[in-house]
């Protein structure tokens, strides 16, 4: 499946699958951030994706 994204940061990493079999890609952040176990934030990707009808991101 090709999903589309555009780079609003020059820090942003491509996500990617890690191992062959992977589900999915892994989003590294652009910044530092701590959260604490349950505790939720915004973390920018540096990344804006346009995940198609009938599918979902998950994070």
């Amino acid at each position: 499946m090709e999903i589309r994204f555009r780079r609003l940061s020059p820090d942003a990493v491509i996500p990617q699958a890690q191992h062959p079999g992977d589900a999915g890609a892994d989003l590294v952040s652009t910044e530092t951030i701590r959260l604490g176990p349950g505790e939720r934030g915004m973390v920018g990707t540096g990344l804006a994706l346009e995940i198609p009808e009938g599918y979902a991101g998950l994070v």
